[in-house]
């Protein structure tokens, strides 16, 4: 056997066994951490022989900063809108449209939110991806614009439902200039719907 058909040979045998080497996965198939984020957690199911609050309708929104929120203008500490809540009969998912306010902001303020008993939550641009203000970005009198997002949890009695809001409302003085902003996080910020 020449020393070319040896090598040769070889150099097979070497890409036949790399090539057999399952744990690897097919050619080009990642086999460590990508940046793909991981995908969102599912809504926890309603609880057994709870069903869900009934709570379609047009309401009442008001959002009101946590006290200790002093740096906001007053202006912005406390706002109300018209809003609307579309829901299926004895479904455990709903939607919360925000019908009034100016608002300047890259999406719809537009809400999918999950009940479980009289227990309600949604998010405001609360994923992980998120930027605060991309559904909450409004104009407001006399100057300035207000933010709002994080984790809504409200609780349904009746023609009404109340509870917090955990993350930040901000304001910001001048429109696109992040500089003029300032914000307070909390887990204490209060949201209510009043059924009208």
């Amino acid at each position: 056997m020449s020393a070319t058909t040896r090598h040769l040979l070889i150099i097979t045998l070497v890409a036949t066994i790399a090539g057999c080497d399952s744990s690897r996965g097919p050619v080009g198939t990642p086999t460590g951490p990508t940046n793909q984020p991981p995908p969102p957690p599912a809504p926890a199911p309603p609880s057994p022989g709870l069903p869900p609050a009934q709570i379609a309708g047009e309401y009442t929104l008001t959002v009101a900063a946590s006290d200790t929120c002093t740096m906001l203008p007053e202006w912005a500490r406390a706002r109300s809108y018209d809003a609307a809540i579309d829901q299926g009969e004895r479904v455990a998912r709903a939607t919360v449209r925000v019908l009034s306010g100016d608002f300047h902001s890259w999406f719809e303020a537009r809400f999918d939110a999950s009940i479980d008993g009289d227990h309600v939550s949604f998010g405001i641009d609360a994923q992980e991806f998120s930027i605060c203000s991309e559904s909450w970005f409004e104009a407001l009198s006399p100057e300035g614009f207000l933010y709002v997002c994080g984790n809504v949890e409200l609780t349904a009695n009746g023609s009404a439902m109340t509870g917090t809001l955990n993350g930040t409302v901000g304001y910001e003085a001048k429109e696109g200039v992040y500089s003029t902003a300032v914000e307070c996080r909390s887990t204490a910020h209060r949201i209510s719907f009043q059924r009208r």
